[in-house]
């Protein structure tokens, strides 16, 4: 296991400054965020942008992992849209094409690990309903990744249609693939699920990637 940190947190500095900063820190591993300024996988110098980014990475020993949950990359006007939820075929099949070309990006950075999530629902469809539009998205995703040498972590994230271990448990009864695996967000396991160590210790198997981060339960007032 590496201890990483995510671009994300450096949203002013560019790509090539992030890594430097995060490699000088001491940290080993790094979660790339695709987005407009990190390797937008639509930029026409794409595939010159992932080598020169793999030859800096091999430089400093930064293992890199794919993270997709760019906010506004695919929709200007609407965050973490479209998905893979959406009622409308070629919607989802644009989140599809973007988790392809990262599965490619992965492979061009020398990264076995692909992290994503289930997005969450813009409609009143039933649970079955969206189940399947999410299993029919990440089938080809998977093989794919699967085909390259990747896994898929699959993230639960509290407020979408996937958003804890329970929903990731009743996914996992319906869909099931040697590159279908986790990323367990331990801030987000704080949240929503009883016991963190006991989650950890009951999914470690399936673990690819993992998040940290502080998170405050919210609190209630009771009347």
């Amino acid at each position: 296991m590496r201890l990483g940190y995510n671009t994300n947190g450096f949203g002013s500095h560019s790509l090539e400054a992030a890594i430097e900063v995060i490699a000088g820190l001491g940290y080993r591993s790094i979660g790339i965020t695709v987005d407009h300024h990190a390797l937008n996988p639509y930029a026409p110098n794409a595939s010159q942008a992932a080598q020169a980014c793999r030859a800096r990475l091999e430089r400093h020993d930064l293992l890199p992992v794919i993270e997709t949950g760019a906010r506004f990359l695919l929709d200007p006007w609407h965050k973490h849209r479209p998905n893979l939820l959406d009622a409308a075929q070629d919607a989802r099949g644009k989140r599809i094409d973007f988790l392809l070309r990262c599965v490619d990006l992965a492979v061009q950075l020398g990264s076995n690990t692909l992290s994503l999530w289930s997005g969450a629902a813009s409609g009143s469809e039933g649970q079955a309903e969206l189940d399947a539009r999410l299993i029919e998205g990440l089938a080809p995703v998977c093989e794919r990744a699967h085909e390259l040498g990747c896994v898929l972590a699959f993230e639960p994230e509290p407020g979408m249609h996937i958003s804890s271990m329970a929903d990731f448990d009743r996914l996992c009864s319906q869909f099931q693939h040697p590159a279908f695996r986790l990323t367990l967000d331990i801030g987000h396991a704080y949240l929503t699920e009883d016991s963190v160590a006991s989650t950890i210790e009951r999914y470690a198997h399936r673990i690819a990637n993992v998040h940290v981060e502080g998170m405050r339960r919210p609190h209630h007032d009771h009347l």
